[in-house]
């Protein structure tokens, strides 16, 4: 896998390139689902958090993604990518210590509980070329609800079943996105074989013609 950590970053920076609205448009209608059953203005302000947030971790995928290949130092992207990685989480821990006493709904930590849960599938997904930022992105923010559903005065039973199954799903899509980026690493090994067998046949008719004359 070594050989391919430069292969490997610029995917990952291309994913977060193609995908870069698609989580500030979740964002954006949660902000407004937010505004309309009551949270108030702190949804604005996370809003606006979070985006800024996601478009500072797009400005570094950005700009690897225009690096050429040669030039990347693995070590210093991969660390730049954890860190935005990391900052876009602190997004989500904000949004997971949100509180609303005047919602219009029962369940609001039921319903923050499901939107970390699509964002530890996305990123999953969409980040899985990258070691370690499922876990920089998505530990924080369920670390502080399941801190919010203890430190609650009257503990709900289907609030810690869905902060506990939050817990759970971390090692679950931990393991989704370690096969991904295994499935991603062999096709990189079959397109490195291919281009080197290429590269034989085009020595061998080189020989042969060269042979002939």
């Amino acid at each position: 896998q070594a050989v391919f950590d430069r292969e490997l970053l610029k995917l990952h920076a291309r994913a977060m390139v193609t995908t870069a609205m698609a989580i500030p448009l979740l964002v954006m209608v949660l902000t407004v689902a937010g505004l309309i059953i009551g949270v108030g203005i702190n949804m604005v302000v996370w809003a606006l958090v979070t985006t800024t947030c996601y478009a500072g971790l797009a400005y570094i995928a950005r700009k690897v993604d225009r690096t050429e290949l040669a030039d990347l130092k693995p070590e210093n992207v991969r660390r730049a990518f954890l860190i935005g990685h990391f900052v876009t989480g602190l997004g989500w821990a904000y949004f997971a210590w949100l509180d609303c006493q005047e919602c219009q709904v029962d369940q609001f930590v039921t319903l923050k509980a499901v939107m970390l849960l699509l964002v530890i599938a996305a990123t999953a997904i969409i980040a899985s070329g990258l070691n370690g930022a499922l876990t920089a992105t998505t530990v924080l923010p369920v670390g502080v609800l399941a801190a919010a559903v203890a430190l609650s005065p009257v503990l709900q039973p289907v609030d810690a079943i869905m902060a506990a199954l939050l817990v759970i799903a971390l090692p679950f899509f931990g393991y989704v996105a370690r096969h991904l980026q295994s499935s991603t690493v062999m096709l990189l090994s079959f397109r490195s074989e291919k281009d080197g067998l290429i590269a034989e046949l085009e020595t061998a008719k080189a020989m042969s013609d060269e042979a002939r004359r």
